[in-house]
């Protein structure tokens, strides 16, 4: 952790910092990508296969994205383990944001009028979901 210029970082607190901005990344993919599927003048009703891949791999792919490069950056520079007990440490935010989502989709499921906050909050977890998954893969990659 003494190698980062910024004097007391901790990674836990680049996470967090990085899931609000990779939030705003995800939320403007996604909606460029449903614009220009919605432009393909596709036969309505759109398959529900279409629906799920437009409004999932894009803030997937965000946090992904995202949290692969930063846990790549921290641990090539020093500031932060790889290992299992750092990755929870480091992506407890994540963790904190997709249990609390979860509880939301869980929650709502039976309200008739849901859908359009169905669909952000789905996107909010998948951005969390994406970090923890790229988070652990660049922790067990930089194991090997």
């Amino acid at each position: 952790m003494r190698d980062l210029a910024v004097a007391g970082a901790r990674p836990v607190f680049w996470y967090l910092g990085a899931y609000l901005l990779t939030v705003v990344a995800a939320f403007a993919l996604t909606t460029y990508v449903i614009a220009g599927v919605n432009r393909l003048g596709l036969p309505r009703p759109t398959p529900a296969w279409i629906g799920w891949a437009i409004n999932v791999v894009p803030p997937l792919a965000c946090g992904a994205a995202a949290y692969g490069l930063l846990a790549r950056w921290l641990l090539g520079h020093g500031a932060t383990a790889a290992t299992a007990a750092a990755h929870f440490s480091r992506a407890s935010p994540l963790y904190v944001v997709a249990c609390l989502l979860a509880a939301v989709l869980h929650g709502g499921r039976r309200l008739n009028d849901f859908g359009l906050l169905l669909q952000l909050v789905l996107w909010l977890g998948l951005v969390a979901v994406g970090g923890i998954t790229a988070d652990a893969l660049v922790c067990w990659a930089a194991k090997r």
